[in-house]
């Protein structure tokens, strides 16, 4: 005679592939999130600076910014005329994009 047993529920393997799938989904999906909140802080960085900047040439005054979203010793200040004070080398928070600030002319750059 023969038995057949009713086995309900899943296997071991069963149940590690179906979590494997559900990890490896994950993971795809958070990846363009991280690259969307990079775009953001380096958007909200040139920003901030070209405000910073106008800001000083306008009201004849030196001013600095202190950014959260930016690793840095020193906040990045400009005197009146437009011009970064102290040349920097700036990540942010993310650590994807390094900012170069060079000395003088205040410009900027991406890395």
């Amino acid at each position: 005679m023969v038995k057949l047993l009713n086995n309900k529920g899943f296997s071991l393997v069963e149940s590690l592939l179906v979590l494997f799938i559900m990890g490896l989904v994950t993971r795809l999906s958070l990846n363009p999130i991280r690259l969307i909140q990079s775009e953001s802080q380096k958007n909200a960085f040139t920003y901030e600076y070209n405000q910073l900047r106008i800001s000083a040439l306008v009201h004849h005054e030196a001013a600095c910014l202190d950014l959260t979203y930016v690793i840095s010793d020193k906040p990045i200040c400009i005197n009146k005329k437009g011009n970064v004070n102290q040349a920097q080398t700036i990540r942010l928070a993310n650590e994807e994009h390094v900012i170069i600030i060079y000395l003088g002319s205040g410009y900027y750059q991406f890395k």
